[in-house]
């Protein structure tokens, strides 16, 4: 069996630097990771200033002691609770690859990633903490978390699809660029690019791209609800920062078990028996390994390798 070596995460900020495979950390030290990052953004301090919350708490989420002690640690003392807006700023610079696309032009509600890239925002604007909590008590998922990383290759070599886009596109695109500060050349290949596969980077953010392979990842992909499955909007980190040729970080909840599956939302990983493939994590708590596969929808198809965390 193939044996993936780490080869690490290149994070942007230094706020999860220390951590490594198999970590554990509690809700309110995920929370305290995120928060530090965004807040080392002068923007970010502006927005406070003005009432933009960080984590999304609504009056009668309060009667929760837990979330009322979340509220007072990570939200600003001059947020306006009736009138909740998220902190939200362009952190990536000038988004330099809008083209001519029309915003008009829209799918899953919406237009492409061009016209709406390079913006930071918390990634707790849907979590209701209240029912989190609710979740927690019921035993349904764990206020502990569990911190873990893919090899890269496992993302480069198999990631078929983003969001329906053809990712062999991009990887084509990504090689074919020599300098990524060349911002009139990228442009032209661009132009080039959709004059034959239309849409092709209609979910490809090139812009935070740039970003991720030259400054780092901000964060880790977080799921709140399932310790055996990926959130489904993590998705596009995924390829960015597999594609970047950096591990891929992420967090979810801690499992019961000490052996377990995690596995992808979606069939997005490439063909076996004409059909596109899930990929399939057999964690290992105990031994500090995953083994990956990529699994039809009951039936695993291949092995691609084991990590050891030696």
């Amino acid at each position: 069996m193939f044996l993936h070596k780490n080869t690490g995460v290149n994070f942007w900020k230094p706020f999860f630097n220390d951590l490594k495979p198999f970590d554990i950390l509690d809700i309110e030290d995920v929370l305290k990771r995120y928060k530090d990052t965004i807040s080392s953004f002068d923007e970010c301090k502006v927005q406070e200033q003005n009432g933009h919350y960080f984590l999304r708490i609504t009056e009668d989420q309060l009667t929760d002691p837990r979330v009322k002690k979340l509220h007072t640690i990570f939200n600003h003392k001059n947020i306006n609770i009736n009138d909740l807006q998220i902190i939200k700023f362009e952190a990536y610079g000038k988004r330099a690859f809008k083209q001519n696309y029309d915003p008009n032009y829209i799918k899953r509600d919406m237009p492409n990633f061009q016209l709406r890239d390079g913006k930071v925002t918390p990634g707790f604007g849907t979590w209701d903490w209240k029912e989190y909590f609710l979740r927690v008590d019921k035993g349904i998922t764990s206020r502990e978390n569990i911190y873990l990383e893919i090899p890269y290759k496992i993302i480069e070599e198999n990631l078929a699809l983003l969001e329906g886009t053809d990712v062999s596109i991009i990887k084509k695109f990504i090689n074919e660029i020599e300098d990524w500060n060349d911002i009139d050349y990228i442009n032209e290949t661009i132009k080039n690019y959709d004059k034959i596969w239309k849409d092709w980077n209609f979910e490809f953010p090139i812009l935070s791209y740039i970003s991720v392979k030259r400054d780092g990842l901000l964060f880790p992909i977080l799921g709140a609800v399932s310790a055996n499955s990926f959130p489904g909007n993590g998705l596009h980190r995924f390829a960015m920062t597999a594609l970047a040729k950096s591990d891929v970080p992420f967090i979810l909840p801690k499992s019961k078990k000490s052996r377990y599956y995690i596995r992808s939302k979606f069939k997005d990983y490439r063909k076996i028996d004409n059909e596109n493939t899930y990929l399939l994590l057999d964690v290992n708590t105990e031994k500090k390994e995953i083994t990956f596969y990529l699994s039809s929808q009951d039936i695993i198809k291949e092995c691609l390798g084991k990590y050891e965390l030696f």
